[in-house]
């Protein structure tokens, strides 16, 4: 399990209690912060499920990793070569 999951779950719980704090009081700047909290721990927490699924990939299935990557590559350039005006 990827750091960032745990780091995302924590400042998840801890915006949720700053809201909830927040909410308590009527201090709106509070209450935001612990929105804005939320919504970043949720970021990260995904970042790092996404990492995890990658590190699978790469583990379990190396070729399709690497067909996949350079299909992606291939279409990058294609995109990019492609928005050039031609001589």
């Amino acid at each position: 399990m990827d750091g960032h999951r745990i780091t995302g779950a924590i400042k998840e719980l801890v915006g949720d209690a700053q809201e909830a704090a927040g909410a308590v009081t009527g201090d709106t700047a509070t209450e935001l912060r612990g929105k804005a909290r939320q919504a970043e721990g949720g970021a990260e927490r995904t970042y790092g499920e996404w990492l995890d699924l990658v590190r699978g990939l790469v583990r379990d299935r190396p070729l399709l990793t690497v067909l996949g990557a350079g299909a992606l590559i291939f279409t990058v350039g294609a995109l990019v070569a492609g928005g050039r005006e031609r001589d």
